[in-house]
């Protein structure tokens, strides 16, 4: 049986494995050892899905327009914060913020990070695609 990537993690709940297979982020515990006891790992050592330990998608600061701008942190976060990647359309409906400057170009500035290290900061224009990724 080939096993699902997988990464190192302690549980004090006891033996874990293979727990994307649950459809979940959490390890096995101990009542599922026992219906799996051949994918059992040492006491202590859990498997847990990689995506549940990746980096994630901080939103630090987002502005939108273009001489008159909106803050669009707050909405940007809704759309992108706790999540591996975020992918999303600029515009004022999407960002749920007023248009700063109707029939006007405007663009979106991000300041983000993957778990606390900082990214490079992303500029878009409206109707562009935003597609930020950590990992």
């Amino acid at each position: 049986m080939s096993h699902p990537r997988c990464c190192e993690a302690y549980n004090d709940d006891g033996c874990a494995a293979e727990a994307g297979q649950r459809g979940s982020n959490k390890p096995w515990n101990e009542d599922d050892m026992k219906l799996k006891p051949s994918l059992a790992l040492p006491l202590g050592l859990a498997c847990v899905t990689c995506a549940a330990m990746a980096a994630e998608v901080q939103i630090v600061h987002a502005m939108y327009g273009m001489g008159t701008d909106v803050d669009a942190t707050e909405a940007v976060g809704r759309l992108c914060n706790g999540r591996t990647e975020c992918s999303f359309k600029v515009d004022s409906k999407t960002l749920d913020v007023a248009d700063p400057a109707p029939g006007k170009p405007k663009s979106l500035r991000i300041k983000w990070s993957c778990d606390k290290k900082g990214m490079a900061p992303v500029e878009k224009m409206d109707f562009d695609t935003v597609n930020l990724r950590c990992g």
